[in-house]
């Protein structure tokens, strides 16, 4: 979920709407997690002279419970994990970040103009904002939620690269950091070659940075000369990586079996559906996409629409699958009947993402 996102989608989520998850509607939204830094704040300090009371919040939801804020300093975001140092408290705490729902600090002015010129569409000063901010950032934990944004924009002005760059970097650091959600994987093999992260067969044996072996590996994975190997090093990852990049390896090998294994499909949607609701919601907008696509294989075309459409309305930072995502989602609620729905939705599409190739592809339909 980003803050920039409609204001409608930002509405859903603070009402703990999420819109799909498996098979069935799910009311729990705290696997979501915002950056929501303070208006106004002057540049970061030194962290000898930051005030402790309140200069951090943390917001939590713990299963259906309500959510509750907590003030103090955070000392480390790292893994799955968030220490706070509470205010008036000398003892610290530790948070799971899936039960993280908000997530408040301080931001150099410098950070607030990277964020004023992304939502502009100015995505390279953004990026210069973004990379200052990094240098005279002094918190190892912030740098690394610093470049997670960053990353993120690059994503957006289709710099998927870069991104995966970025990432490497913030991984180096925090092997395991729920950053690696944001890898910007290829999810499907009809995309456009400038619409996905690039990928050679020698970054499949590139054992000290798992971030560009799976991004190789899921570009690389309808090549046929390379499937084999593509597949193999998709297998090492899942074994042998931290949760974030493991769930997606495997969530990339279900693509095989759409290639590979169609009279089997029906029995994996349920297991990929069981798989998927273990899954922090941000991971699971790719994922999601591979299970819409095997419902629409099956003809369960209702709920293959609502799956086609979590990633457009809840993380739709890459343009280009968030569009093609659009497209499967009209083409399905046209054949379930429901015909002024995949109207809107065409409408829709050319209005969020009018360069994308599944913009073209619509405007080339009859």
């Amino acid at each position: 979920m980003d803050l920039h996102q409609p204001a409608i989608v930002r509405q859903w989520a603070n009402a703990g709407l999420a819109v799909y998850a498996g098979l069935r509607p799910v009311f729990n939204c705290s696997g979501t997690m915002w950056l929501v830094m303070l208006v106004g704040a002057s540049a970061i300090a030194q962290e000898t002279v930051l005030p402790f009371i309140g200069t951090d919040t943390v917001t939590v939801q713990r299963d259906r419970e309500q959510p509750v804020t907590y003030n103090g300093r955070i000392l480390d975001i790292s893994g799955e994990s968030l220490i706070l140092q509470r205010s008036g408290i000398t003892k610290t705490q530790v948070f799971r970040v899936s039960q993280i729902t908000q997530l408040t600090f301080l931001r150099s002015s410098e950070f607030e103009a990277g964020l004023t010129d992304r939502q502009a569409g100015k995505f390279s000063r953004a990026l210069r904002h973004f990379d200052t901010a990094i240098e005279t950032e002094l918190r190892d934990w912030a740098k690394r939620e610093l470049q997670a944004v960053a990353a993120k924009t690059c994503i957006m002005m289709g710099d998927r690269d870069a991104a995966v760059r970025r990432i490497e970097a913030i991984l180096e650091t925090d092997r395991r950091s729920r950053h690696a959600s944001l890898l910007p994987l290829v999810w499907d093999e009809r995309l456009l070659s400038e619409e996905c992260v690039s990928g050679v067969a020698s970054d499949l044996q590139q054992q000290d940075a798992p971030a560009k072996r799976l991004c190789a590996a899921s570009r690389l994975l309808n090549d046929e000369r390379h499937r084999g190997a593509a597949k193999s090093a998709l297998i090492r990852l899942s074994d042998s990586s931290p949760p974030r990049i493991a769930d997606l390896a495997k969530a990339q090998l279900w693509r095989t079996a759409l290639l590979d294994d169609p009279m089997e499909l029906s029995r994996q949607l349920k297991t990929w559906q069981s798989e998927l609701r273990r899954m922090p919601l941000v991971a699971r907008s790719g994922p999601q996409y591979v299970i819409a696509c095997g419902l629409q294989r099956q003809h369960q075309h209702d709920q293959a629409s609502v799956a086609f459409l979590w990633m457009p309305f809840m993380s739709p930072t890459d343009a280009a699958l968030s569009a093609l995502s659009m497209l499967a989602a009209a083409h399905c609620l046209k054949a379930s009947g429901r015909v002024s729905e995949a109207a809107t939705t065409k409408r829709e599409l050319l209005s969020r993402f009018p360069k994308s190739s599944a913009a073209a592809t619509l405007r080339a339909e009859p």
